[in-house]
């Protein structure tokens, strides 16, 4: 499983509400995830092949997952269909034949917005895509 060890990731608040707090493996492996994602576009060399992965998406195998997170390969694969029915998460399996799957984390840029505000405080505050405040 392919390691990032920098940067950081936003955790909104709202987090605390939702039922993925209760459960802490369930946590550990949504917050495994946000952090695994890409926050860039980029090329990643995988079995003789090149992805392109976009932000917010990860390349994801459930054995080596479950693994490095100490989870059972069943209780990952339950989750990430219980993320993927919530709308929280697309999982496509069928692209690279059983190989790897990528992952997209739903609404990415909304909470991991590089300007540092959410866009619902940019809206009340009058600030514009640019980073301006609206007169």
């Amino acid at each position: 499983m392919e390691v990032i060890s920098n940067g950081w990731i936003k955790l909104h608040r709202e987090l605390l509400d939702h039922w993925v707090y209760d459960d802490p493996e369930k946590l550990k492996i949504w917050i495994t995830l946000l952090s695994k994602a890409s926050h860039k576009k980029r090329k990643v060399p995988i079995n003789y092949q090149v992805i392109d992965i976009q932000p917010g998406e990860l390349i994801f195998g459930t054995i080596k997952f479950a693994e490095a997170i100490g989870v059972s390969r069943d209780k990952l694969y339950k989750t990430v269909k219980m993320f993927e029915k919530d709308g929280m998460i697309e999982y496509d399996t069928t692209t690279y034949k059983n190989k790897f799957s990528i992952i997209r984390i739903l609404n990415w840029e909304k909470y991991q917005n590089q300007k540092g505000k959410s866009p619902s405080y940019q809206q009340k505050e009058g600030i514009d895509q640019k980073g301006s405040i609206r007169g």
